[in-house]
């Protein structure tokens, strides 16, 4: 992970709009960390994903997370998320945003101790979303190595996002053939 920050600030990044996204993004979870209100953390965690992510507002931001789930982990917007499956992915991501959107437009108590529902009356840990957007910032970082290796990387997330599922693919027919042989 210092070898992405360093390639950032020495410029020498083949992909210096995502390694950018890093570094902010490891900046907001820092901040994050270090917040001791929940209602506020929530808020930096989403604004880590958010930028990690360059996704520019809430509907991007919304768009992007669910996107994630699929790229990073192979979950559609319908899935539930395991060990206890009992919310869907889309859920998850409607309460994350929902929480950020409601601290920060004031239409939540900064000075509260439960976390605000979204529509579906689903909520969030703060415990939840920390884990998600560590995650989120190791596997980014890790894919992002693989990328960059692969060669002529196109500095974009559409770019990145499209080239992993093209890995996780090429790896399910790898896996696929090499079972079915003899």
């Amino acid at each position: 992970m210092g070898q992405r920050l360093s390639a950032f600030l020495d410029a020498s990044s083949p992909v210096p709009d995502l390694d950018e996204a890093w570094c902010n993004a490891a900046y907001w979870y820092h901040e994050a960390l270090a917040e001791t209100l929940d209602t506020v953390a929530i808020a930096k965690l989403e604004t880590a994903i958010e930028v990690l992510f360059r996704a520019e507002n809430m509907t991007g931001s919304k768009r992007r997370l669910l996107e994630s789930f699929d790229v990073f982990f192979g979950l559609d917007r319908a899935d539930k998320i395991p060990p206890n499956n009992l919310v869907t992915v889309e859920q998850l991501v409607e309460a994350i945003t929902t929480a950020r959107s409601r601290v920060l437009h004031g239409t939540w108590p900064t000075l509260h101790f439960d976390l605000p529902a979204n529509k579906s009356n689903q909520t969030v840990s703060y415990g939840d979303v920390e884990f998600l957007t560590r995650t989120l910032l190791l596997r980014f970082s890790l894919q992002l190595d693989g990328y960059i290796a692969a060669g002529n990387p196109i500095d974009t997330t559409d770019a990145f996002f499209s080239w992993i599922k093209a890995e996780r693919a090429a790896q399910s027919v790898s896996a696929a053939t090499t079972s079915t042989r003899p």
